[in-house]
């Protein structure tokens, strides 16, 4: 009697692990049912809206994987911009979470994935997974990565493209602090290893408020620790919880962190709410690389060389711009248009000044000295972490040996460097010695010895003194202040100074006087209209 109700309990759970199976399975049907049919509306609206002739030259019935092909050829990375769309995730290990994966990737134009706890290696497309199976990097369709680097270690694994490095984590929470740090630290070694712009993403079992947890934890205190010495700045936005499991309080143990130089890069950061299989939510985000570009274009070619304006062209580029264009009703619109008139017509009118020359090295720096001092770094670096567990004698001895070898070649260096400039003080008496000793010399140039009569003039010429300003009369809401006048201009032109650095709008003050004397209704037409509004 016992065995046979012992046979009726294991056949009745596996009917309810069948039936909860089959509930899953058709929730899984009903989601591509539905994206099927969204697919089909939207190629028949695609079609509603075409020729004729185009109508009859497209197939009368379209799937989603084609729809959803023609969505994809329309967008930016198909048209040549530099713009990826990242998805970030855990499967947990789950089939159906393997399952849904491309048609997730599909359904939201992911160019890469960056796994964490996967359970198979895709046949199609480039994979590369990390050394212990649990973190990965995905591109289902080869032509849209550029692969020029890539590596895995425990726990981690990487990719270079041009100037972007991808690197997927996985930090299991059953890992000791003392084994979560040392996978952190590797982590924190390729990452200084690493030049250009850095995005390290994937599930870290960590909390911390910076990324939307309640409190913040010693893992994530250790995280943030790591990014603030690398520069990183977390990418998450708001605190909607990416791990969800029923009966669990909702947490937050996926983050993306990225390079504080590239964060404006980093857009539509999302996380989905679309089943996926899995109890961790997919993150997906945008990674364009054409802004960083523009912005260094724009900052380093704003300024002009004023010293060779040449005037008539610059008035020439100004009246062919006023009569070019209607004047606009909105302030806004005016300062816009009128600061791009004299955008266009200072690049008519002057060359733009180049980038500044990088610093140079000391004198005596060499190659091999740069490359014992990065050996000097990581034998520290060693002898460091070594020491928070024992002695770290040989770790030790290891630096201070580094250490001494480093000192040796720069003095060497120091002393070879030095012949070499005494010699060629007896051949270019004008050469590199002459201009380290000028260095020196005006580094210990006494300041010059002031009478108490110029001391008091600068006084008075910085702070000067006035008389009491009367109150000004109050001026009714409805009535409107007077409006600039020519002369005014004028005379607010002439106390600007000739070779300042510009505002941020790069336009040179000599470039101002010119228009205010000879074009002046170009500038107080913009100002009066700001005046009245």
């Amino acid at each position: 009697m016992k065995l046979a109700m012992q046979k009726q309990k294991n056949i009745s759970s596996d009917v309810k692990s069948g039936v909860s199976e089959l509930d899953e399975l058709f929730d899984i049907i009903e989601s591509l049912r539905r994206n099927w049919t969204k697919a089909e509306e939207e190629a028949e609206k695609s079609r509603a809206a075409k020729p004729p002739e185009a109508q009859t030259a497209t197939s009368d019935l379209m799937t989603p994987t084609a729809a959803s092909s023609k969505r994809r050829a329309s967008s930016p990375v198909e048209q040549g911009a530099k713009k990826k769309v990242c998805e970030t995730g855990n499967m947990h290990r789950c089939t159906t979470a393997d399952l849904l994966l491309p048609q997730i990737m599909l359904e939201h134009e992911v160019d890469i994935a960056v796994l964490s706890e996967q359970y198979a290696s895709p046949s199609a497309g480039w994979f590369i997974e990390d050394l212990s199976s649990t973190a990965a990097i995905w591109c289902k369709e080869i032509s849209k990565l550029h692969v020029t680097n890539s590596g895995a270690g425990n726990g981690y694994v990487w990719i270079a493209s041009h100037r972007l490095t991808i690197i997927s984590c996985y930090l299991t929470p059953s890992d000791t602090i003392a084994g979560f740090q040392a996978k952190l630290e590797n982590i924190e070694d390729l990452a200084r290893q690493i030049s250009g712009n850095l995005i390290i993403a994937g599930d870290f079992n960590s909390k911390a408020m910076e990324w939307g947890s309640r409190t913040t934890n010693s893992r994530g205190q250790r995280i943030l620790d790591m990014a603030a010495r690398l520069g990183l700045v977390v990418a998450n936005v708001g605190n909607k919880a990416t791990f969800r499991r029923p009966g669990c309080e909702g947490t937050i143990p996926d983050i993306t962190l990225v390079s504080e130089s590239y964060a404006s890069n980093i857009r539509e950061w999302t996380v989905l709410e679309d089943y996926n299989g899995s109890d961790h939510q997919y993150i997906t985000y945008c990674v364009g690389e054409t802004n960083t570009s523009a912005t260094k274009y724009n900052k380093s070619s704003r300024k002009w060389n004023a010293r060779k304006l040449d005037r008539p062209k610059l008035i020439a580029k100004i009246d062919e711009n006023e009569s070019n264009h209607e004047e606009p009703n909105s302030a806004r619109l005016k300062i816009q248009i009128t600061l791009r008139r004299l955008t266009q017509a200072c690049s008519a009118a002057m060359p733009r000044i180049k980038g500044a020359h990088p610093k140079k090295s000391v004198y005596w720096w060499t190659d091999e000295i740069c490359g014992l001092r990065q050996i000097c770094i990581k034998k520290r670096r060693k002898y460091t972490r070594a020491r928070r567990t024992g002695l770290a004698i040989e770790e030790h001895a290891e630096y201070k040996e580094a250490k001494r070898i480093l000192k040796t070649v720069i003095q060497k260096s120091k002393k070879e460097k030095w012949e070499e400039l005494r010699r060629d003080i007896n051949q270019n008496p004008w050469g590199l010695g002459y201009k380290i000793v000028l260095n020196k010399l005006g580094a210990r140039q006494r300041p010059p010895e002031l009478s108490e009569a110029t001391m008091e003039n600068i006084v008075n010429t910085l702070f000067p003194t006035h008389d009491l300003r009367a109150d000004r009369e109050y001026i009714e809401e409805n009535d409107l202040p007077p409006s600039f006048t020519v002369e005014e201009l004028k005379a607010a032109a002439a106390t600007l100074k000739n070779n300042k650095a510009p505002g941020p709008d790069g336009i040179p003050s000599e470039v101002l006087k010119v228009i205010a004397n000879e074009r002046p209704q170009v500038l107080l037409n913009m100002y009066n209209v700001c005046l009245c509004e």
